[in-house]
């Protein structure tokens, strides 16, 4: 067992050296990317970024020229004086000589994170189906059923809540479209149908079990500050993937009320009331979110061919495969520093020749 976590703790490592170059150039190059997509096409670019921190593309080579096997069943051997590389492996395993414990305390904060994250998800739902309440106004429940013929999508249910002041949706099989009960009698029903089309855009797109999937995912990652980043600007997308989706016919007049609706849901949640917390839902991201939507809201976009997306489906591959090269290139450094099955020798040592042969 303590194998196995020790592998799974190196194989994440390297996966950071192959999501940093990935990630790295696709923050560099996300403006340039989205002038030439769109912003649902930028969710998935930004997804598959992100497995670039969870998924071994480099692995079936390691299987193939067997070095997993060796890394597995054989001592590492590092030679001190022999080169940089061995002389800093050498030098760290000496100066912490509880390294070997860094994989169980990864392994135990992940299970942390996951049971946490799966306490308060099962919470919200749970919080969900005891407090919240039908909606009885004919405004909210017409538009609502309009929505509902025109894009039918089954397990999909409106409810109010007294313990949130932002509207959100949540659920993967069973999905909620939860409406703050301060809103129901303050919209009109254009600002409602425009509530309403956004939240169900989130259900229509699964949104929700895509981030249940990344927070899965954040688990092993805990550690990198820069796949939460990732995941942030994933969640920032998303809202504006929805927001492109139903503003897409609009005029000039509907997207200034739309995006005047976006701060008046913002107005709304700076009103004082004890915070309740919702766990793996979509909603309000803060200011910074706020603000990024509204103006693209406000500068319509114009839909881009398949060319742009050609020539970042190509990019993309690119990243991966160039960073995976890179985390293959690093495996027997990282092995060196945090793998159980390692042996260092000194090159100067005189009797490293008679220790030698007695093994």
């Amino acid at each position: 067992m303590e194998l196995i976590i020790n592998r799974a703790f190196v194989c994440v490592l390297l996966l950071s050296v192959s999501g940093f170059i990935a990630s790295s150039i696709y923050l560099l190059l996300e403006k340039f990317i989205y002038r030439i997509t769109s912003a649902r096409f930028m969710v998935l670019i930004n997804t598959v970024v992100l497995l670039a921190f969870v998924i071994p593309f480099y692995f079936p080579v390691s299987i193939l020229d067997k070095s997993e096997y060796y890394f597995m069943h054989y001592d590492l051997v590092i030679m001190k004086g022999a080169d940089r590389c061995s002389n800093f492996a050498a030098y760290w395993r000496s100066a912490f000589p509880y390294m070997h414990y860094i994989d169980m305390i990864w392994f135990a904060v992940a299970v942390l994170f996951l049971v946490t994250k799966a306490m308060l998800y099962v919470y919200t739902i749970s919080s969900i189906k005891r407090k919240c309440f039908t909606i009885e106004s004919d405004n909210w429940l017409d538009a609502f059923e309009k929505i509902s013929m025109e894009q039918p999508k089954q397990n999909v249910v409106l409810v109010a809540s007294n313990d949130t002041r932002s509207p959100f949706a949540v659920g993967i099989m069973q999905k909620y479209i939860v409406i703050p009960a301060i809103m129901i009698n303050t919209l009109d029903e254009e600002e409602i149908d425009f509530i309403l089309r956004h939240k169900y855009c989130h259900a229509l797109r699964n949104d929700v079990a895509r981030k249940v999937i990344i927070v899965i995912f954040s688990c092993l990652n805990w550690f990198n500050p820069l796949y939460f980043l990732l995941k942030a600007n994933l969640s920032a997308w998303i809202e504006i993937a929805c927001d492109e989706m139903v503003t897409k016919s609009f005029d000039e007049r509907q997207r200034k009320k739309y995006a005047g609706l976006i701060i008046k849901v913002l107005s709304l949640q700076n009103v004082p009331k004890e915070k309740h917390f919702y766990c793996i839902c979509y909603s309000g991201d803060g200011i910074k979110s706020y603000k990024r939507r509204i103006l693209d809201v406000l500068q319509e976009k114009k839909r881009k061919g398949i060319l742009g997306k050609t020539i970042v489906s190509v990019l993309t591959i690119f990243l991966l495969i160039f960073g995976n090269m890179i985390a293959k290139e690093a495996d027997i450094p990282v092995n060196m520093l945090f793998s159980d099955n390692v042996v260092v020798y000194d090159l100067n040592d005189p009797n490293l020749t008679i220790e030698i042969i007695e093994k």
